[in-house]
């Protein structure tokens, strides 16, 4: 009954029981980025499936990471979408970008831009964050807009960028 006279209640614990994990980037994930070596560079175009993007997230702060592994890739979604199985990705040929925002108002979207390979051999992967314009109304909630991009398995350092684009009126 509480739940239904104060429908944000529920959210507020949901939170406060998540507030025990690490807030800092990917460090509860086991396979970050940040861990990989860097390797030559090859040609030809890369490929890649968008899983997944959204509004809300159950991630409760911002990241950009990869997981490597199913062990990482199901910590992360059971804190992602906690109601719902993690899709199957086979991680001897694959490996999964993660990105998630978490903003004071709807309006926010993400969008995944293209993949870039430098001379180091690292692999740039470029984003979109679209904002709310200035005189446009938004919803007074915590949105976290994310982008899950499956990627082929690679030992090469994954390097994010973002760009910003707001609207303007017309």
């Amino acid at each position: 009954m509480g739940s239904l006279r104060y429908p944000l209640l529920g959210v507020a614990v949901w939170m406060l029981a998540l507030w025990p994990l690490p807030l800092s980037g990917c460090a509860w994930l086991s396979a970050c980025a940040d861990e990989d070596p860097p390797v030559k560079a090859s040609s030809g175009p890369i490929k890649y499936r968008i899983l997944e993007e959204g509004t809300y997230s159950g991630y409760p702060d911002e990241l950009e990471t990869v997981c490597r592994d199913a062990v990482s890739w199901k910590r992360f979604y059971q804190v992602h979408r906690p109601d719902v199985q993690a899709p199957t990705i086979n991680f001897a040929r694959e490996r999964v970008a993660i990105v998630v925002n978490q903003r004071l108002t709807g309006g926010y979207e993400l969008r995944f831009d293209h993949l870039e390979r430098e001379a180091s051999g690292s692999l740039v992967f470029h984003y979109t964050e679209i904002t709310p314009s200035p005189d446009q109304f938004t919803i007074q909630v915590l949105t976290q807009p994310y982008l899950i991009v499956v990627l082929p398995q690679g030992s090469e350092r994954l390097r994010f960028v973002r760009d910003v684009q707001t609207p303007t009126r017309k």
